[in-house]
């Protein structure tokens, strides 16, 4: 992202955001982050990719709404919800 651009995400993100508000910050700063909304508390670890910021943490449940489905339906629902997992 160049500088210019950089700056007006930065100064739009203040407005919206606050200055405060860690995202403005990683903006300003100038780095890559990533991001989930959702990180699962799994009983089983396995290896996974640092992320810089989390929406919500969870248990281990089947969850779908946002954009996730769950067996091909409910995509397109505007909350999340979840299925106890076996």
């Amino acid at each position: 992202m160049s500088s210019t651009r950089q700056a007006k995400v930065a100064e739009e993100a203040t407005l919206v955001l606050g200055q405060k508000d860690p995202l403005v910050l990683a903006v300003m700063q100038g780095g890559v982050f990533t991001a989930v909304l959702v990180s699962k508390n799994l009983a089983t670890p396995i290896k996974r990719v640092n992320v810089d910021f989390v929406g919500m943490e969870i248990e281990d449940d089947y969850v779908f709404g946002c954009g996730m489905d769950y067996k091909g339906y409910w995509r397109g629902l505007s909350a999340l919800y979840a299925v106890d997992a076996p």
